[in-house]
């Protein structure tokens, strides 16, 4: 796979749910186009082995509370 098609540059680190300023909205969990996030009474979860990597969670987060510390990179059209 060359640079131009990976879809992400993943360097070890994974999405960060602050939970503090999480509001359990769900706009993450409605939006993810994986399935990996979840939420129940214990919280918001991230099921890794579902993630795409693709960084929507932290646009999607009307609170700021995903943080995503890797660059996604898109492959070119």
């Amino acid at each position: 796979m060359t640079s131009n098609e990976e879809r992400t540059v993943n360097s070890g680190l994974v999405p960060e749910i602050d939970r503090q300023r999480c509001d359990l909205c769900a706009d993450c969990v409605a939006g993810c186009p994986s399935g990996a996030l979840s939420l129940d009474e214990a919280g918001l979860h991230l099921d890794l082995d579902r993630c795409a990597y693709c960084g929507d969670c932290e646009d999607l987060c009307p609170k700021g509370a995903i943080r995503v510390p890797f660059e996604v990179v898109l492959p070119r059209p």
